[in-house]
């Protein structure tokens, strides 16, 4: 009944979303790749041009669901569904883990609570396949152990080869997983199937990137799954890292382009060529960081940790709770979705540490999922979406704890424990930390303002340009889509006959492509723009002053 309460209300959420919440529809950074590759692999294109540089499970799942006839809106709806199996996984692996129907009905409710889960679910990103397999994993685990046959074995094994290819930072847990297959196994075949099936599902993105590869100039790579971790660590540890992303220089933000960008870069520094090298050179340089700044780099270990913990409101690229709080749309989710991830945290990692100590037969399995995720954030840098992985186990495990400790007399040994983590979680409150300042609205507004362009909003787009240049984002990049977007009102008037609004519009744009300039003069983008609005102005004789000044600036 709750599964089925929650799945409808998650679909009337997302229907009066639609149409309103320009995020929902309108792809950009890791959605829009993923798009990108959905729509190669609908061409028939199953190998890409280059190795996979993010999780390669997702846009495949995409591409089937779009091969059946689903759109944008369809995928999400697959995508709840996931969500509610999800719960359903959860929920099955506590009963089967602590034989208790009331904790299998609170880990379900853990999770199916959860903000960020929910809201991820209507988002065009890995996060719902994720938590799928991550669940799968446990509960195909727990079926294996009750009867350790060979179709068990291949399901197990084979699960754990997806979760990887969903969540690449699972593949350090491969060895643990599979010594712990071979050692508990009744029959070495048995064992050997686990690991086989692991090894081989793994293999598909190894084999993709050697293909891929194959006649590169850097010549052929066997890149176990990703070729971008390298480049994924400098961005989060390098001077000025505060534990979130931190842009490399001369590497775009912009997912399509950071990639090459970062092939370019290392390229004419080192005079070698291909992927693996790339995220070698960028690893080691973060590496050098912290060898170089050894107290800088515990530093912000503890920072990254404490982000881990208490990240409550920054999203390197979907702003939760500011989108949560916003007036023009409908709420993304629902209001029964209210608990947030770290809540959890500390009671889970308690849990965990208590099923080592009574040696539940589980306790290596769910340490490493957890881990697995809790590692990216502390070693490389956090986002909502680095964490969520571990949701399921947090889920499946943090009831368990608080009912054992309420029952325990060990209660002040487990206070103990926990006591580190609450100090984290305590002290970030008190502090402020994670705040909702200026900047991250203004980078919100900004973000909503290039979905609305995409959508052909402009009218809407606009003003929140005008809002994010004031709140921290008086950058070049604002201006231009302010300036754009200006432009293409001012054309929509003049198609109607108001030149004098036209004339306005196009005036208004003029003015944000020369401040877009003065921010960035190698913006010749913005440069080449401002002289087609100039010559469509009959300016011509300003129009030749700023092509003048881009020669000049560009044979400096």
């Amino acid at each position: 009944m709750l599964l089925a309460i929650d799945f409808i209300w998650q679909l009337i959420s997302l229907y009066l979303s639609v149409g309103e919440n320009p995020t929902l529809l309108a792809l950009s950074g890791d959605s829009l790749e993923y798009w990108h590759m959905s729509d190669s692999i609908l061409d028939g294109n199953l190998v890409q041009k280059q190795p996979f540089l993010s999780a390669p499970l997702y846009p495949y799942f995409i591409a089937l669901l779009r091969a059946l006839g689903l759109d944008i809106v369809g995928v999400m709806v697959v995508q709840i569904v996931l969500r509610s199996a999800t719960a359903w996984l959860i929920t099955a692996c506590s009963k089967k883990l602590f034989d208790n129907a009331w904790l299998s009905f609170a880990s379900a409710a853990s999770f199916l609570l959860l903000l960020e889960p929910a809201y991820f679910a209507t988002r065009m990103v890995n996060s719902s396949l994720q938590l799928l397999l991550v669940a799968g994993v446990v509960f195909t685990f727990l079926r294996f152990r009750e009867s350790q046959s060979a179709r068990r074995a291949v399901g197990y094994g084979g699960t754990v080869g997806l979760a990887i290819l969903a969540h690449p930072p699972l593949l350090a847990s491969v060895p643990f997983l599979a010594w712990q297959a071979l050692r508990k196994s009744k029959q070495r075949q048995i064992g050997l199937l686990v690991v086989s099936s692991m090894v081989l599902v793994t293999a598909t993105a190894t084999v993709h990137n050697a293909q891929a590869t194959k006649d590169s100039p850097g010549g052929i790579e066997f890149i176990p799954v990703s070729a971008q971790a390298g480049v994924t660590f400098a961005h989060g540890n390098a001077p000025g890292s505060n534990g979130t992303y931190q842009p490399l220089e001369g590497v775009s933000a912009n997912r399509l382009r950071q990639n090459s960008d970062a092939y370019e870069i290392v390229k004419q520094q080192t005079g070698k060529e291909g992927w693996q090298h790339t995220s070698d050179f960028y690893m080691q340089q973060g590496l050098d960081y912290w060898a170089s700044n050894p107290g800088a780099a515990v530093s912000l270990f503890f920072t990254k940790l404490r982000w881990l913990f208490a990240g409550d409101n920054y999203g390197d690229l979907f702003f939760i709770n500011l989108e949560i709080s916003d007036d023009a749309w409908p709420r993304p989710a629902t209001p029964l979705n209210f608990i947030k991830v770290g809540w959890l945290l500390p009671l889970s990692l308690v849990g965990l540490i208590m099923l080592w100590r009574r040696r539940n037969p589980a306790r290596l399995p769910l340490t490493l999922l957890f881990l697995s995720a809790a590692a990216v954030v502390v070693v490389f840098w956090y986002s909502p979406r680095y964490r969520l992985p571990l949701v399921p186990i947090a889920a499946i495990v943090t009831p368990w704890a608080i009912y054992s400790i309420g029952r325990s007399r060990n209660f002040i040994t487990a206070l103990l424990i926990a006591m580190p983590i609450l100090i984290i979680e305590g002290s970030s409150a008190m502090d402020d930390f994670d705040p909702i300042d200026e900047s991250m609205a203004g980078s919100f507004n900004l973000n909503t303002g290039l979905n609305y362009m995409e959508l052909e909003q402009y009218e809407l787009a606009i003003p929140r340009f005008e809002y994010a240049i004031g709140h921290g984002q008086n950058k070049a990049v604002t201006h231009i889509a302010l300036a754009e977007s200006q432009v293409k009102i001012g054309t929509a008037f003049g198609q109607q006959g108001d030149i004098s609004a036209a004339d306005l519009m196009f005036n208004a744009a003029i003015e944000n492509y020369y401040t877009a300039l003065e921010l960035n003069p190698s913006k010749d983008d913005a440069r080449q723009s401002l002289v087609s609005v100039l010559e469509f102005m009959k300016r011509n004789p300003e129009a030749n002053k700023v092509k003048y000044e881009g020669k000049r600036i560009k044979s400096q």
